[in-house]
């Protein structure tokens, strides 16, 4: 009974539950706590870009290693100003 109510009303029963409090502070914005149509042309639109970036290639490890060491650098020039760098073994 409990599947049929889930499947024969999908629509209902679909969304993610959001408490108030998330619900407040997002507004409707986001891709975690999205719904409905939003959360799936967010979805898409956040996938296309990851794949173009090169998410599950091999190359994006390096790209995004790449990006993280020009961070840091840009963190050590700025030390104390605003930011702490933390150490990465």
């Amino acid at each position: 009974m409990v599947k049929q109510a889930l499947v024969n009303q999908a629509e209902d029963f679909g969304d993610r539950d959001i408490t108030p409090v998330l619900s407040e502070l997002n507004q409707g914005h986001g891709i975690l706590f999205a719904n409905g149509d939003s959360w799936k042309e967010k979805r898409l639109f956040a996938l296309t870009d990851l794949r173009d970036f090169g998410m599950g290639k091999i190359l994006s490890k390096e790209k995004i290693l790449k990006e993280i060491h020009y961070l840091i650098e840009v963190f050590v020039q700025y030390r104390y100003l605003y930011t702490v760098v933390v150490e990465l073994a």
